[in-house]
């Protein structure tokens, strides 16, 4: 037996430690001359864009969160402690998600949003895959 027995396993490691498919490759590609902005003005209303195939990253002017969904139904505010839930994700105040959007889905490129409070504006930063 070795004297100083090994405290920490490691966890296994496979060889290719990220998946090659084009979402990861989006969130790991920085910022270049070729990343392009739009924006959609948010209120507590749902408010939609259509967006071309991609990896987004989506920052906020809110002072609260705000809901996102996609697809052809419109976002919700998240519904009461035990209700039923609502398809989509919040974006804290401050935060941002990154999303990917496939082709192949014909309602995937219509982004729909509103603020849970308030007003802001919604910032949608495509990242050009090289």
């Amino acid at each position: 037996p070795h004297p100083h027995p090994q405290r920490f396993v490691q966890p296994h490691r496979s060889p290719k430690p990220y998946p090659t498919d084009s979402a990861k490759h989006g969130v790991d590609q920085p910022y270049d001359a070729n990343t392009a902005t739009r924006s959609l003005a948010l209120t507590t209303a749902d408010a939609t864009i259509t967006l071309v195939s991609g990896v987004y990253d989506l920052h906020h002017t809110a002072s609260g969160a705000v809901a996102v969904r996609m697809g052809a139904v419109a976002t919700a505010v998240p519904p009461s402690t035990g209700a039923d839930e609502v398809t989509g994700f919040l974006i804290p105040a401050g935060a941002v998600a990154t999303i990917a959007i496939d082709a192949t889905d014909a309602a995937a490129g219509v982004l729909h949003a509103c603020t849970l409070a308030s007003t802001g504006t919604l910032y949608l930063i495509r990242k050009v895959l090289s």
